[in-house]
C-alpha cells in the first residue's frame, strides 16, 4: 500500500484509527510526538511496507507510554493483503515483529490475549506453523469471532 491512499487516522474502511491521549515525556515536543504517532499509524495500517515501517520507528525509543491501540482489523487486514498476495510470509512476520511488545502500542481491549497470541504466532514463524492460506484463514476467522 501506498501512503496516502487513505486519509489520515482512517484505515481502507473509512474507520477512525484510535489514537491514545497523552504524550511520552521523552517526546515532549508535539511534533516528535505526533510523528510518533505517524510512525505507528504507518505500521499498522501498512501504509509502509514492513521494512520502511521499521527504519521509520528506529528514530524513536522503544519505550513509551500507550499512543496507538492495535485492533483485530489490524491484523485482518495484514492477513487478508497476505490472502491477496500483497505481502510475503517473510513481510507478515516481519510486520508481527516489529508491533510484537512494544510500549506504544496497546492491545484492542477485551481481546488482549488473542492479538498477543496472533501476534506471536505471525512473529514466530520459525517455531509455530508456517504462514499459509490456510492457517491465515484460520487465524483470520479466530479474530472475527
Amino acid at each position: 500500500m501506498f501512503r496516502g491512499l487513505y486519509p489520515d487516522h482512517l484505515d481502507q474502511t473509512g474507520a477512525k484509527i484510535e489514537r491514545m491521549n497523552g504524550e511520552n515525556e521523552a517526546d515532549a515536543d508535539s511534533g516528535a510526538h505526533d510523528q510518533r504517532v505517524d510512525a505507528l499509524e504507518d505500521l499498522l495500517l501498512l501504509r509502509l511496507s514492513p521494512i520502511e515501517a521499521q527504519q521509520r520507528l528506529r528514530a524513536f525509543a522503544w519505550d513509551s507510554e500507550e499512543l496507538v491501540t492495535l485492533t483485530r482489523n489490524h491484523l485482518v487486514r495484514v492477513l487478508d493483503q497476505y490472502l491477496d498476495e500483497r505481502l510475503s510470509a517473510a513481510a507478515v512476520e516481519l510486520w508481527a515483529e516489529l508491533v510484537e511488545g512494544r510500549d506504544d502500542i496497546a492491545l484492542e481491549s477485551g481481546y488482549e490475549d488473542l492479538l498477543k497470541e496472533t501476534i506471536f504466532q505471525l512473529a514466530t514463524l520459525v517455531i509455530n506453523t508456517e504462514l499459509s492460506p490456510s492457517k491465515a484463514q484460520e487465524l483470520r476467522l479466530r479474530l472475527m469471532l
